[in-house]
Order: C-alpha cells, then sequence, then structure tokens
C-alpha cells in the first residue's frame, strides 16, 4: 500500500507548484497595497481628481486645456486645507446624521437641521471651485475661452467601462 501511495504522489506534483505560485502572487500583492498605504495614499492623479469632483468643477476641468487644467490644479492645491476642512465637515455631518435619525422618537427638525448645515459646507466648497474656476478663465485668451465654451459642449470622453 506503501508503494501504490508513492505512484499516485508524482502526479499530484503540479497541484503543489500551482500552490506555491498563486502564494507568491498573493504575497506580492499585499506587497504592493501594503506599500502603496505606507507612501502616503491614492497616487496624485487620483487626489487631485477627487479634489476637482469636491470642488464642483468635473465638467468644467474637462474643457479645459493641459496647461489651463495644470495652473487650476495648482490653485486646488493652495486651497487644499479649506477644502480638508470640508471633508472633516462633512464626515462630522455624516456622523451628526446618523445620531438624528436613530434617536427615539424620530425627530425630523434635528435630521434638516443636520441636513442644513451640510449644505452649507458643500455649498462653500462649491463657491471656493467656482472662485478658482472664474479666476482661471478670466486669465485665458478670447481664443482659449472659445474653446473652453466648444469643448463643454461635448459629451465627456469614456475612460472605461461604465465610467465617464
Amino acid at each position: 500500500m506503501g508503494d501504490e501511495q508513492q505512484i499516485t504522489q508524482p502526479g499530484r506534483k503540479w497541484t503543489r507548484y500551482l500552490l506555491v505560485a498563486s502564494l507568491g502572487l498573493n504575497i506580492i500583492v499585499a506587497g504592493l497595497v501594503g506599500g502603496a498605504m505606507l507612501r502616503g495614499g491614492p497616487p496624485d492623479h487620483i487626489r487631485r481628481d477627487r479634489d476637482v469632483s469636491v470642488l464642483g468643477l468635473r465638467a468644467y476641468y474637462r474643457a479645459l486645456d493641459e496647461s489651463s487644467q495644470t495652473e487650476l490644479r495648482d490653485a486646488i492645491k493652495a486651497k487644499r486645507t479649506q477644502i480638508k476642512v470640508g471633508r472633516a465637515a462633512f464626515r462630522a455631518h455624516l456622523e451628526a446624521l446618523a445620531n438624528a435619525i436613530s434617536v427615539e422618537p424620530f425627530d425630523p427638525a434635528a435630521v434638516t437641521q443636520v441636513l442644513q448645515s451640510q449644505a452649507g459646507t458643500v455649498s462653500e466648497n462649491i463657491r471656493t471651485g467656482h472662485q478658482l474656476l472664474l479666476d482661471r478663465v478670466s486669465a485665458m485668451s478670447p481664443e482659449a475661452r472659445q474653446t473652453m465654451a466648444e469643448r463643454l459642449l461635448q459629451p465627456p470622453k469614456r475612460r472605461g467601462p461604465g465610467r465617464n
């Protein structure tokens, strides 16, 4: 019976190699993810896209030429502290809303107050974004503004499945 086990084992050696290869790939992926987290979070292009969206500038940003996009990103970067305050306030609003909707008896006025406070924070971020955009557009030549106006009317380019 011991001879039979030795005969069947060599036929299954490939599974051991597959298991080792799979484990190695998992370690590599975990190392990449861990390294990205230790490096300081998402890459800059993801962070600045998030900032553009938080400020309500996505469609306008896409219509700008590359140099204007760079200048707008630099202006946003200079205001990042103010934008982060908006994000921190948003997180605080979420916590306050969670508390307000879980209280018994339910108080619609408390929920309304939290939502109005949140709307004020969001509006402030959008006002900041609009001012940065206005500053950028004011510095553009008439030709560049005309090009931007034409791009605003074009549908966004697709970047992948399900993404605009």
